[in-house]
């Protein structure tokens, strides 16, 4: 077994070598540096043509995107049978961007495949309003984003997203930093816009997947009415399907404002609103400032409003600031119902709330809102009495203050000694969930300083023939005559160069011409190896 361990690292220190030798890969197999690329800063007026290869549109330079978006926009290219494959640097220059603008808003392709990509400099969103079948944004940097709008919907990504019905979005190892900045209205003396990292709306219509997973965003945000640290709105149609957010991280500095001084206003720090069903977020870290000022103003940890049918919040970390007429940790204005399908579980707050605050959950004038079950906060770090968990706030100065206490369950307020003592998290897993950090309950995941799992396509693929296909990789690669062969390579007396040069012919001998498939495989195999 260790041999043939031994064997298998061969092949990824042998995949890994050829590519050094090898001019000419195929898609995907190799992304160009920045530094060596020529056209990855883009002057603000290049425009290069892309050519199809077989069924693919692969985009690696802000010419080729500054093609792409017009003739999307003109509707003079059909991608209806094909994959748009966008990959590389793009150095956007601080140039005045005009955001991709889908005739009609749907894009019809078989795939839109943004991966192992920096955008740096981007002015405005990528996109403009999308409305897509099958989308993926994969390992992929926003880099000092610099945008600044008058009356935008502005993120990284899109303005408004849709994903039609039985589509799927993944968002895999994303990051994301700089500031959206709505331009100042002089009159008002207001930011103008709605604003979310990732983009300002998302909207998915019946028996849509959507996956948002390792996206990291360190950001300054100044909006109108709504601003989320993720996703401004996100509104989920019909009863299949599911929105999972995971392993996420929210930093840095967001404020909503109202702009004409009877609106409501809403900042939340993964997502400003969100209505439909089956919303799930787990094992996430907000960590930042949020703040909301207008007539009416909600602030919440991971949610400012939330109207889902179906909302679950498990084990997520909170260390904000809230300020607005009813902040709460976790939701700041709940208009949620007990159906026996939400819940917010495991979570750990810290936080500094302006007046009226609650640790977990402020209602909208309802005693009958989401369960809260083994959640705590440190409430002398909180500002906060130990008992204000739970409560409708105070909207106006003709409400009062209320607490409920009934929907919650093993909830409390700790001390800063207490939140240092595991055994007063009741039911909390301390082996892989959470450890315990300097002063309170930290996520392992965001604390052990690696990077996410490589991303695969394999991921996606649960049929039987692909798990066929894995097994039949396996065999191949891992035959007692290839490991026996290269056993005797390895142990000859031949110089290092010799021995190199009979591995290589070997890997072509096993069929592994192409680095990329053999890093893949190793990828995709580590179950079956």
């Amino acid at each position: 077994m260790r041999r043939l361990k031994t064997f298998i690292s061969f092949i990824l220190m042998l995949s890994l070598m050829l590519s050094i030798f090898i001019v000419s890969l195929p898609i995907n197999a190799v992304v160009a540096d920045a530094s060596e690329s020529e056209n990855s800063v883009w002057d603000g007026k290049s425009k290069n043509t892309v050519q199809p290869n077989g069924d693919t549109y692969t985009i690696t330079s802000p010419g080729e995107l500054a093609w792409f978006r017009d003739v999307v926009q003109n509707g003079s290219v059909d991608f209806s049978d094909y994959v748009i494959e966008i990959t590389g640097n793009f150095d956007l220059n601080n140039m005045s961007w005009n955001p991709i603008n889908v005739k009609n808003k749907y894009l019809h392709c078989k795939k839109l495949y943004v991966h192992d990509c920096t955008f740096k400099n981007l002015t405005r969103n990528l996109f403009s309003d999308l409305k897509i079948d099958e989308c993926y944004f994969i390992n992929t940097d926003f880099i000092d984003l610099n945008m600044n709008d008058v009356n935008g919907t502005l993120g990284a990504i899109a303005g408004d997203l849709e994903i039609s019905d039985k589509g799927r979005l993944y968002i895999y190892d994303v990051s994301i930093n700089g500031k959206i900045w709505g331009s100042e209205n002089t009159f008002w003396g207001n930011y103008r816009g709605n604003y979310g990292a990732l983009m300002r709306g998302l909207k998915v219509d019946s028996d849509a997947n959507i996956d948002i997973t390792y996206v990291r965003v360190d950001l300054k945000s100044r909006g109108l009415d709504t601003v989320g640290g993720l996703i401004a709105q996100i509104t989920k149609g019909g009863t299949g399907g599911i929105i999972h957010i995971e392993k996420s991280s929210v930093h840095g500095d967001f404020f909503a404002r109202d702009n004409y001084g009877y609106s409501s206003v809403f900042c939340g720090g993964m997502i400003g609103e969100v209505s439909g069903n089956d919303l799930v977020i787990e094992e996430c870290v907000v960590d930042g400032s949020f703040k909301a000022e207008g007539y009416t103003s909600w602030s919440g940890g991971m949610i400012a409003k939330a109207a889902a049918d179906t909302l679950i919040i498990k084990n997520c970390q909170f260390n904000v600031s809230l300020s607005s007429h009813s902040p709460g940790g976790i939701l700041g204005h709940s208009t949620m119902e007990d159906n026996g399908k939400s819940i917010i579980q495991n979570c750990f707050v810290v936080g500094n709330f302006s007046r009226y605050g609650q640790a977990f959950v402020t209602l909208n004038e309802k005693d009958n809102g989401i369960p809260v079950e083994n959640c705590y906060f440190d409430y002398q770090k909180s500002n906060l009495s130990k008992d204000a968990m739970y409560g409708n706030g105070r909207l106006t100065v003709f409400w009062e203050v209320t607490s409920y206490t009934k929907k919650l369950k093993n909830c409390k307020g700790l001390t800063s000694v207490e939140a240092k003592i595991p055994s007063n998290f009741a039911n909390w897993d301390f082996n892989n969930v959470w450890k315990l950090g300097d002063s309170s309950p930290v996520l392992i995941w965001n604390n052990i300083g690696i990077d996410p799992p490589q991303w695969s396509d394999r991921l996606l693929e649960t049929d039987s023939e692909s798990d066929k296909e894995i097994v039949e990789l396996v065999k191949r690669y891992t035959t007692a005559a290839n490991v026996d062969a290269w056993d005797k390579i390895m142990q000859s007396s031949n110089s290092d160069e010799e021995k190199f040069r009979q591995l290589s012919e070997l890997s072509s001998n096993m069929g592994l011409n192409n680095p990329a498939e053999g890093i893949k495989y190793l990828q995709d195999t580590s179950s079956e190896r």
